[in-house]
């Protein structure tokens, strides 16, 4: 199963994820207790797996962003009824602490929630007033480094919404009115 996830973190970010300062990170690196290389800058990088190994041996709780068996699921929908809808629809049709799913009300706030919150998943109604889903799928496609999969899902009645939203980037395309369990076997499928 492919998943989603960086493969590299500075010092900074390290010390943040696990609550030390960036000089007991570097430190840790010093003494070959995390394994680290550089990069041409010169700037100090541990790649995940080595980073997920020094967090287990040592006993650190294993941040949300790090651990692969918790699907990070963001839902953007401008009805407040969808979004309470699907989000519980996540959480009582998966087993306990498998998903974590948090909601944005509009393209803008989801933009700043994808990169807060790094989601694996994202489900993305097209038809959001201001910047609309199709917005969305171009930010995305800049940022590289994130690249949630997109369930796309919109109540319009044209039928070449969901054919525009799969070229535009989105993995599926659902049509309002959603049928929960589809969405959410959708979500918590293997990417192949």
């Amino acid at each position: 199963m492919a998943v989603n996830h960086r493969d590299a973190y500075g010092t900074v970010e390290i010390a943040r994820m696990l609550g030390v300062s960036p000089t007991t990170a570097v430190n840790w690196i010093r003494a070959d207790r995390m394994p680290a290389y550089k990069t041409p800058g010169g700037h100090r990088r541990v790649k995940r797996e080595d980073l997920v190994k020094f967090i287990r041996e040592n006993g650190f709780p294993m941040p949300a962003n790090l651990d692969d068996k918790t699907l990070r699921v963001l839902i953007i929908d401008d009805d407040p009824g969808v979004r309470e809808m699907l989000c519980a629809a996540f959480v009582e049709l998966s087993p306990p602490g498998e998903i974590v799913v948090e909601a944005a009300a509009d393209g803008t706030t989801g933009l700043i929630e994808v990169g807060r919150f790094k989601p694996r998943v994202l489900v993305l109604d097209i038809l959001l007033p201001g910047i609309d889903g199709f917005e969305v799928l171009r930010q995305l496609k800049n940022h590289a480094e994130i690249s949630p999969r997109v369930l796309a899902i919109s109540g319009s009645r044209d039928a070449e919404v969901g054919p525009a939203a799969i070229r535009a980037g989105a993995t599926r395309f659902f049509p309002k009115p959603l049928d929960p369990m589809e969405l959410v076997e959708a979500a918590r499928a293997p990417v192949v």
